[in-house]
């Protein structure tokens, strides 16, 4: 983009910044995961129900296939190219598009949406989830 904003930062504070982000993030995944797996059995348990209604041909008319949880997407690759990247930077200071500056600094990734809202679908059902979610406040 030609009128993009740029920005010139210390290197380090970037680094940090990621470095911090991406712990967040990792924090926020684990306990998004358990939720997960808590949320894949209970999913096991309704279509075995839902399965053997259909067998038995006791399904009622109103009665919805059961649907599977989301299943959350581990992005720390992401962050760990990044970091990589600016590990292996040498200058003091680095310059940033807003567009990185956004990913990087702000944590405003393109996915960072899209998994919130995946975390706030589990966030009710899990007090880990719920206060990993008080960390993108």
């Amino acid at each position: 983009m030609e009128n993009e904003l740029r920005i010139v930062v210390s290197a380090n504070d970037v680094l940090m910044k990621v470095k911090a982000n991406k712990d967040r993030f990792v924090k926020s995944m684990k306990a998004l995961l358990k939720a997960y797996e808590k949320k894949t059995e209970e999913y096991k348990i309704k279509y075995t129900k839902y399965t053997q209604k259909v067998i038995e041909k006791t399904l009622k008319e109103d009665e919805a296939e059961p649907q599977a949880p989301p299943k959350p997407i581990d992005r720390t690759k992401d962050y760990d190219f990044y970091i990589e990247m600016q590990e292996k930077h040498i200058p003091v200071f680095i310059k940033l598009s807003e567009s990185d500056f956004k990913k990087l600094y702000k944590d405003d990734w393109v996915w960072m949406r899209s998994f919130l809202n995946v975390m706030s679908m589990y966030a009710e059902d899990s007090v880990e989830v719920s206060g990993a979610m008080a960390l993108y406040e």
